[in-house]
């Protein structure tokens, strides 16, 4: 599936440095493997609510602690969990580890709703993964929305 990743950044000529590592699960392995980066790290959750009726992918820098309690009062839900590894594989068609924005080239339809944490748009540079967990491709962040919108994914800054 990174090839549809890759085939969205072509279309919309966003220019991109792609790096290469061993598998990436979590921050601490991108620090492990990436510490010198000049772009924002970020982390990538696929949550979902209790009935498992909306679905939301939270994009928040990798330095911040995911309050899924103010994210719920936010969206007015009554309980967000994260989503399990086969609803991860069926929506985003990606395993644990390999989420990211780049994945709404993944969507068969537009059930999922992007959550961009407002610190990560002021950033110059962002890195995402793929698709896949063992590449990163970084692009200017002023890109987000350009994906988003051409994915006709729902999204908002939170």
């Amino acid at each position: 599936m990174k090839e549809k990743a890759y085939a969205i950044l072509e279309e919309l000529k966003i220019p991109y440095e792609k790096f290469e590592h061993p598998p990436l699960f979590t921050c601490e392995d991108a620090k492990k493997h990436r510490p010198n980066c000049d772009f924002l790290d970020v982390k990538n959750l696929f949550v979902r609510n209790k009935n498992k009726s909306n679905l939301y992918l939270v994009v928040i820098p990798a330095d911040k602690r995911a309050d899924l309690q103010a994210i719920r009062e936010l969206l007015q839900e009554t309980k967000l969990c994260f989503a399990e590894s086969e609803l991860l594989a069926e929506k985003l068609k990606v395993t644990q580890g390999a989420v990211s924005i780049l994945c709404v080239a993944n969507l068969d339809n537009s059930d999922v709703t992007v959550l961009i944490d407002s610190q990560i748009l002021e950033a110059k540079k962002v890195g995402f993964h793929p698709s896949i967990n063992t590449e990163t491709l970084v692009f200017a962040t002023s890109a987000i929305p350009i994906i988003l919108n051409h994915a006709k994914v729902n999204w908002k800054i939170i």
